[in-house]
């Protein structure tokens, strides 16, 4: 009888805390063909967070631009890669600074950029999050692949 009433107890318990009846959550399917985004205009925003990235495919003689927010959080080191390469592309990151940074390396390499975020304040100038933007365009005007464009955070204090 003991044993009832506790899991009766407990029954109430989670009916007290449960959540709102009404919320409804919508399951969200990506789309068949990737949003244009073949300017920093319309440029596809990668999720924040670690190891966070995106599967893309270039056409021949275009340029697709990404961008992501970084906030206090996910600030540090970070290595944005362009890998899975079935031709020659490669990629330019613009950081929150302005500056440009490219890698072009040959072939179906995977190329790679190191930015760091460490420098900025978050707090003193009230700044909630910074910028980097990334290009992704082939080598040449024929130049086409399918790719994974990816972001991995690094904190400072961890070398």
């Amino acid at each position: 009888m003991k044993r009832i009433v506790m899991t009766s107890a407990i029954a109430s318990m989670l009916i007290a805390c449960g959540g709102d009846d009404s919320t409804e959550y919508v399951q969200q399917k990506a789309p068949e063909t990737e949003p244009g985004n073949q300017s920093e205009e319309t440029a596809n925003e990668i999720p924040p967070g670690s190891g966070v990235g995106i599967y893309g495919d270039l056409t021949a003689g275009e340029e697709d631009y990404y961008y992501i927010e970084v906030d206090f959080f996910d600030s540090g080191v970070h290595t944005i890669e362009l890998t899975d390469l079935t031709d020659d592309l490669d990629l330019e990151v613009t950081d929150h600074n302005g500056d440009v940074l490219v890698s072009e390396a040959s072939g179906t390499s995977d190329e790679s950029v190191v930015v760091s975020t460490d420098n900025v304040s978050f707090f003193g100038d009230d700044i909630e999050f910074v910028v980097l933007k990334m290009r992704v365009y082939g080598a040449t005007e024929t130049a086409a692949s399918r790719f994974t464009l990816k972001l991995t955070n690094y904190a400072e204090n961890n070398d």
